[in-house]
């Protein structure tokens, strides 16, 4: 078995042995637990025939990164993220095993099933806060880009393969896509314990620090950034408004007597505009600066998504979706480049924690808005209102300072004294 080498610098794509490896473990298990999710949610319905007991899922998982987020970046950051992430992995491994084998044994309970939710948004907000700078310890910093494209493809293949799976098995035994699930976790503890690179492990020094500082100082850097707190913000209208619109139309689409399947066709019309987007992500980003990535990609959203509220057919609504979210990864890819040659390592699953707080936050919300714009004023201005507030952000994007001062500079300097949680960042003279 490969052992852990602080001797290994972080590589190329091209032949990079721990990226494939770390990739495959990943793959696996994001296909593994988007079966699991939609799974959750059909068993949450059928012993509870209520919408509200399954809507009350979100909440719980939102609650979850509240309480875990910004200290689970701590944690990243002062011990090791390999034994972070095996430990999140059988953390999955384990919960879903013991869901699984309670639905098979009669056992299931609601209050066994919020646990089990706590349990395993927890373990993923660990892993997600050890990702980042594990990725920076494996690839070099010039293919953080094309390695981020890479991810947001798969994850996007993930979320139009799993769930109908999920569902065709969920239909023969309820209990069986859970325990599917459960071993998959195996696949990145394999993956982990093969990888030879250290994961930058212990890249924080002890310092004088208060605990409470040293935990908070991810959103201070953010805070203290004026390109991350834009692009924060960006992203915090831009989360809000996606997450209403998808379960707004989904809620419309069936009041409006669509079929299961093409209701269902919603995301995944979403994911396949992910998956095309990432083929040309790094030549969009060769070509075109982060703002106008982010006014283009914004502005496209907003009109597809306005397109398919005003229409009335499948053949338009879906096309639509897609082409609204074609420019989605190659924005995320150039702002995780960005990030990756701004945070300092010592404290990216801090920020990284931090920025899902942040930019997440809100959406426990969402469906709610939603709802009652749905119910008083019909579903074409409903979402409009989402597709709407996407405009919104593309105009933020094209006139924020931070941005347009970035797009002017071609270097960036961030002064990061983290011993004495002073942070300034200002761009080079």
């Amino acid at each position: 078995m490969a052992r852990a080498s602080g001797n290994i610098a972080p590589g190329p794509i091209k032949g990079n042995g721990d990226f494939r490896l770390l990739m495959l473990g990943n793959a696996v298990s994001e296909f593994g637990t988007a079966m699991g999710a939609i799974t959750v949610i059909l068993i949450a319905f059928k012993y509870s025939t209520s919408a509200i007991i399954t809507g009350l899922i979100d909440a719980v998982e939102m609650l979850a990164l509240f309480l875990i987020g910004v200290p689970a970046g701590w944690v990243a950051d002062h011990y090791s993220k390999r034994i972070i992430m095996k430990i999140s992995a059988c953390g999955g491994l384990i919960s879903y095993g013991l869901l699984a084998w309670l639905v098979f044994a009669g056992r299931f309970n609601f209050v066994l099933l919020f646990v089990f939710i706590l349990c395993v948004s927890t373990a993923s907000c660990l892993y997600r806060a050890c990702g980042r700078a594990a990725l920076r310890s494996i690839v070099q910093s010039e293919d953080i880009g094309v390695a981020t494209s890479i991810v947001q493809a798969r994850a996007a293949i993930c979320s139009v393969l799993g769930p109908p799976i999920g569902g065709l098995l969920f239909a023969t035994f309820d209990w069986l896509p859970l325990a599917i699930n459960s071993i998959t976790f195996l696949a990145p503890i394999l993956a982990i314990l093969l990888i030879r690179r250290s994961l930058a492990d212990n890249t924080c020094k002890r310092t004088d620090a208060t605990f409470k500082s040293s935990m908070l100082i991810g959103m201070a850097f953010i805070a203290h950034h004026r390109v991350l707190r834009s692009l924060t913000a960006i992203g915090a209208i831009a989360s809000f408004a996606s997450a209403g619109y998808v379960i707004t139309l989904v809620i419309s689409m069936q009041q409006r007597h669509f079929s299961a399947t093409l209701t269902g066709a919603v995301q995944s019309a979403c994911a396949i505009g992910l998956i095309l987007g990432a083929l040309f992500s790094q030549a969009v980003a060769a070509r075109i600066s982060l703002r106008k990535t982010a006014v283009l990609a914004l502005s496209l959203a907003a009109f597809g998504f306005a397109t398919a509220a005003l229409a009335e057919t499948a053949l338009i609504i879906l096309p639509a979706l897609a082409a609204g979210c074609i420019l989605v990864v190659p924005l995320l890819s150039a702002i995780a480049t960005y990030e990756t040659m701004t945070v300092p390592i010592t404290i990216q699953g801090r920020v990284t924690t931090a920025d899902e707080v942040l930019t997440d936050g809100l959406n426990p919300l969402a469906p709610l808005i939603g709802t009652i714009l749905l119910t008083t004023a019909g579903h074409i201005l409903a979402l409009l209102v989402f597709a709407g507030l996407l405009a919104a952000a593309a105009v933020f994007s094209y006139l924020a300072r931070g941005l347009r001062i970035l797009e002017a500079q071609s270097e960036f300097t961030v002064h990061a004294n983290i011993g004495n949680n002073e942070i300034e960042a200002r761009p080079n003279a």
